[in-house]
């Protein structure tokens, strides 16, 4: 249900986020997620917990969609794939943590409800220094400048780039922002009929990359590895409960280890190769993956190795996506 939330939060935000800026669009999605929070932790009906889920998922719908947005806009374009590595790593970092916070609260078979209730509340940990932080943080020049803000966006470009070039670069960098920012507006771009043009800029084309690699990233299963791992070692590879859940913690350690990896090759070799090797690994794998399940479930001779074995395999898928796939649908289209 949290995913249902997310598409409507994404949605509405393309309706209200170029008017309010980047900071406050962020900022709403954050405190909708701290109400999501405090509403999942006090949850006692099924109704309830499902309504709470959905109202998370909108905050994040909210943040996941403008924040690349925000980040684009502050990074410099020669370090614009590295930023978005560095960002999904610390998303991965995230999600190794959460599955540890679950597998101390979840030993034992623990039942009780402060074993879910616990880690729900404790996003607010996060969310809040999120809330803060962004509130002290400025917009950006780009925003600035479409909204007629030109001494504001100057003084941000000034200490976003004041430590390593002139104050001539860094007006002459302003200039080109607000002539493009003006000539938008001349033109009448930003509207939901600019994205299906065919233009002299393949708006159209550009538009169906994006959404198709978004689509096929997620129909490559890796959110079904992420939220089920704990299921695929217990039920698929013949794995116990506690080896499941510890095996699924470190798979995503490792998960969060490997996307250190795209730091150094996105833009030394370039998105697109990267891109199709990695997909092309993780087809390979997934290949494999399912002959050594069959053997796992039909207890053929070589079940136990053909169990770590697939076991590697997930490791590798995992590893290949997040040094591949996971950061160049963000810069490549």
């Amino acid at each position: 249900m949290a995913e249902v939330g997310a598409f409507f939060g994404a949605v509405t935000s393309a309706f209200f986020g170029e008017r309010l800026g980047r900071r406050v669009s962020i900022a709403i999605g954050t405190v909708v997620m701290i109400i999501g929070a405090l509403l999942q932790a006090t949850a006692y009906a099924r109704s309830h917990l499902i309504v709470a889920r959905i109202v998370a998922g909108f905050g994040l719908g909210i943040t996941n969609s403008t924040g690349p947005v925000l980040q684009s806009e502050f990074s410099p374009k020669s370090n614009r794939g590295l930023f978005v590595c560095v960002q999904l790593t610390t998303l991965n970092f995230a999600t190794a943590l959460v599955y540890w916070i679950d597998f101390a609260f979840n030993q034992d078979g623990n039942s009780h409800s402060y074993s879910w209730r616990v880690p729900c509340i404790l996003q607010c940990v996060f969310l809040i220094p999120m809330l803060l932080f962004i509130l002290v943080i400025p917009e950006t020049p780009r925003w600035l400048a479409s909204h007629d803000r030109h001494e504001e966006s100057l003084a941000v470009l000034r200490r976003l780039r004041g430590f390593k070039e002139d104050d001539e670069t860094i007006v002459a960098i302003h200039k080109d922002i607000v002539a493009t920012a003006a000539w938008e507006k001349s033109i009448g771009a930003g509207s939901w009929r600019d994205l299906v043009k065919n233009d002299r800029i393949r708006s159209q084309r550009r538009l169906l990359t994006a959404c198709a690699v978004q689509i096929f990233q997620q129909l490559g299963g890796i959110n079904a590895i992420i939220y089920y791992s704990p299921t695929l070692f217990q039920s698929s590879l013949g794995f116990d409960q506690h080896t499941s859940s510890l095996m699924a913690g470190c798979l995503q350690t490792w998960y969060f280890v490997a996307s250190f990896i795209p730091w150094v090759l996105i833009d030394r070799i370039g998105r697109r190769p990267l891109f199709i090797s990695m997909i092309s690994l993780m087809a390979a794998v997934m290949a494999v993956q399912a002959g050594l399940v069959r053997q796992v479930q039909y207890n053929t001779s070589v079940k136990h190795a053909a169990g770590a074995a697939a076991a590697a395999m997930l490791f590798i898928f995992q590893g290949a996506f997040t040094i591949g796939f996971q950061a160049t649908v963000w810069v490549y289209p």
